[in-house]
């Protein structure tokens, strides 16, 4: 959604050695379809990825490739 412009944060878990941890996985799967917000692309940063739908198009490549993201989003990277 930001053209590579932003990275989130990776994901980071502190053990305690005192108590069972639970975590509890969860997805945010839009319904429309995923592309750069326009004031991320533009004449001097045109978009990385294709467009793409993400329940029909990105997650079977996230399921496929055991649930490393950068690896999914490899299909939709656009090579100028």
């Amino acid at each position: 959604m930001t053209n590579g412009k932003l990275e989130s944060a990776a994901h980071r878990l502190v053990p305690n050695t005192t108590q069972t941890c639970i975590g509890i996985g969860t997805y945010f799967c839009p319904a429309n379809i995923v592309e750069p917000a326009k004031s991320f692309v533009g004449p001097d940063n045109p978009p990385l990825f294709k467009p793409f739908k993400w329940d029909t198009e990105f997650f079977p490549h996230y399921a496929n490739k055991k649930s490393v993201y950068y690896a999914a989003l490899e299909a939709f990277k656009i090579y100028a």
